[in-house]
């Protein structure tokens, strides 16, 4: 979004919530730190159950401790809760946001953190039209961009 006016829209997988700590955390928060591509795996306590570790993960955007949007090539379930808590994107829409929101990365860089005088875009995570509680730390300028993702539930849910 920018300012109210919607610029895309793609459908996502959220976390499941099946499992503790899966699902995705709702609020408003700032994109931290992003990654042209990195490594993601489940913690020590939830490997037993479903492990997993995925090398080379394209278009990390990390909101809150571990949660992050990112590309998932691995699924194509889109629309339905699927992760084990972060944001799957397909990885063409991952791109389209993460070439979109700060913080930017400079030429040739592959991370990139958000810092005082470049705070990153920020992200809500909502269910419906539910209020988000905001989780940033700082103060959004107006009239920046933001992430909005909502998670639409099937009837009867």
């Amino acid at each position: 979004m920018r300012g109210q006016q919607p610029i895309f829209v793609t459908l996502v997988s959220s976390g499941t919530g099946h499992k503790p700590n899966t699902a995705t955390p709702r609020g408003v928060y700032r994109i931290r730190n992003k990654l042209a591509y990195g490594p993601m795996r489940n913690r020590a306590e939830d490997a037993e159950d479903s492990p997993y570790h995925v090398e080379a993960v394209p278009w990390v955007q990390y909101f809150y401790r571990r949660f992050a949007l990112h590309g998932a090539y691995w699924h194509d379930g889109f629309g339905h809760r699927k992760s084990h808590g972060c944001v799957n994107l397909s990885p063409r829409d991952a791109r389209y946001v993460f070439e979109r929101t700060g913080p930017q990365l400079p030429p040739g860089w592959m991370t990139a953190y958000e810092h005082g005088d470049r705070p990153g875009s920020v992200v809500r995570v909502r269910k419906g039209l539910e209020p988000s509680p905001d989780r940033r730390t700082e103060v959004e300028p107006a009239g920046e961009d933001e992430v909005l993702v909502a998670r639409a539930e099937p009837p009867g849910v």
